[in-house]
């Protein structure tokens, strides 16, 4: 199984379309019947569609989004900018990051380098085939926030979607 992380950059004024894509998102359900499996379709656009033709910018993470997870909710587990990403989720698979908050958690990640050594020691706890390789994607994941995050500012705004 993989993931996949995306970074989209959008103006502060398409705050409230971007409310009404996520509002009217497209679901696909299933409704199961005594004989068949009926497709239950509802909602315009996948959230995705709308990211990708609205954004001013979309990066896609050049790693598998499980690196970004395991650095971002794991390795950071406990640190305050966590809060931060719990209070932007709007579901599962998105999180809206206002510049307020791409400030604080770019300012947090600055002042807070990781140490190759932790990561390596937290790459080898995970399991990590080979945690010297491992550590340095971390290490690569936080530059790539850092970098993303700067980018968020007063008049837009960031979203982060994980595909699962």
């Amino acid at each position: 199984m993989s993931s996949i992380a995306t970074f989209y950059l959008l103006r502060e004024s398409s705050r409230s379309a971007f409310a009404e894509a996520k509002r009217t998102e497209k679901t696909v359900t299933y409704k199961h019947g005594f004989f068949k499996t009926k497709e239950v379709i509802t909602g315009d656009r996948f959230l995705w569609e709308y990211l990708d033709e609205a954004a001013e910018e979309r990066i896609e993470f050049p790693h598998s989004g499980f690196v970004l997870i395991d650095y971002l909710f794991t390795f950071l587990e406990g640190a305050p900018i966590q809060t931060d990403f719990a209070t932007a989720a709007i579901d599962a698979n998105y999180y809206s990051i206002p510049g307020t908050m791409a400030e604080r958690v770019a300012r947090f990640l600055e002042d807070n380098p990781p140490d190759h050594k932790d990561l390596e020691t937290f790459s080898d706890h995970q399991g990590a085939q080979s945690p010297k390789q491992h550590a340095k994607l971390l290490h690569e994941t936080h530059e790539t926030l850092k970098s993303w995050l700067s980018r968020v500012n007063g008049d837009k705004f960031g979203v982060l979607q994980l595909t699962f």
